[in-house]
């Protein structure tokens, strides 16, 4: 889409280990962790102003149901979700 961005959520990696740790020993030291996640995606330019302004109001977030994928979301690429993380951790 022309002119549309994704707009991330900063966060600092301190916030991640476990998850990260939990990725990287399941698939090695090849992994990139990111101090942002993308929550919203591809905005229009004209709406990306109204979002940002938006999501400067929270304070917390909390992520009860994710997807952790490899580039894109698909299935070829999805590692985990929710549902596999939990079953597996059992």
């Amino acid at each position: 889409m022309p002119g549309a961005e994704h707009i991330a959520i900063e966060f600092g990696l301190e916030q991640t280990k476990e998850l990260v740790a939990f990725v990287k020993s399941r698939v090695g030291n090849n992994t990139v962790a990111t101090p942002y996640t993308k929550v919203v995606w591809f905005v229009p330019k004209n709406h990306q102003q109204a979002v940002i302004d938006g999501l400067s109001d929270f304070k917390e977030l909390v992520f009860t149901d994710f997807y952790l994928v490899s580039n894109k979301q698909n299935d070829a690429n999805t590692i985990y979700t929710t549902n596999s993380f939990f079953s597996r951790e059992k």
